[in-house]
Parts: C-alpha cells; sequence; structure tokens
C-alpha cells in the first residue's frame, strides 16, 4: 500500500512539452536522486521540477523521517493550462494581424512511500 502525496504547479512560464521532455527523465524514480539529476541540468523546466520535487519532500506526511529517503515518484501528469491567449497588432490600411500565444502548462506531481500493514 502506498502513501501518497500530490503537489500540483499552476502557469509555470515553460511550454508543456520541455515540461513533457524532462518528466520523462525522472518518472519512478527517487525523489531525492531526481532532485540531484535535475539541479545539474540548466533549463527551466528542470528548475519548476526541482521546487515541486524539493516542495513534496518537505511537506510528505510521515513521521518517519528515515523513510523518506525511499520517497518515488509515482505519477507525473504534464498540461496546456490555459486556452490559446489571443491579441492583435495593428496593420497598414486598418487591418489586425492577429498574435496567438500558447498557453502555460500545469504540472501535477504524486509522490509515494510503500508502507508496511
Amino acid at each position: 500500500m502506498f502513501k501518497v502525496y500530490t503537489v500540483k504547479l499552476n502557469s509555470s512560464g515553460v511550454s508543456y512539452k520541455k515540461m513533457h521532455a524532462v518528466a520523462r527523465a525522472i518518472q519512478r524514480m527517487k525523489v531525492v536522486d531526481a532532485i540531484n539529476l535535475l539541479s545539474l541540468q540548466n533549463s527551466n523546466a528542470a528548475r519548476e521540477y526541482v521546487k515541486l520535487l524539493k516542495n513534496a519532500y518537505l511537506n510528505f506526511p510521515y513521521s518517519d523521517v528515515s523513510k523518506l529517503e525511499d520517497l518515488v515518484i509515482l505519477e507525473i501528469k504534464n498540461g496546456v493550462g490555459s486556452r490559446r491567449l489571443k491579441s492583435y497588432r495593428p496593420k497598414s490600411r486598418g487591418r489586425g494581424y492577429e498574435v496567438r500565444r500558447r498557453g502555460k502548462s500545469n504540472t501535477t506531481l504524486t509522490v509515494g512511500l510503500l508502507t508496511e500493514n
């Protein structure tokens, strides 16, 4: 049986495709190993995941601190946060040119610890 804890990052400035590439690298890893691996990478997506992992590690509701070394990443979900934002730039002769901006990404990270019952 797993004790699970979920953390969520809303509207980060990194695109969901870049977040997904980093998420594939840390699937099913121990949280401590993933933090060590991502701290060596120089990307915004890695920094966002380090923040999430540290948050999950420090706030995990478990009394025995020695067991926290065995905390494992169970699930990572990435998705587009908001719909595309539209705005218009002026063009010549009174026309408008549509500028499309992609939405930001939402990430949900679930960590768990195997408990003995």
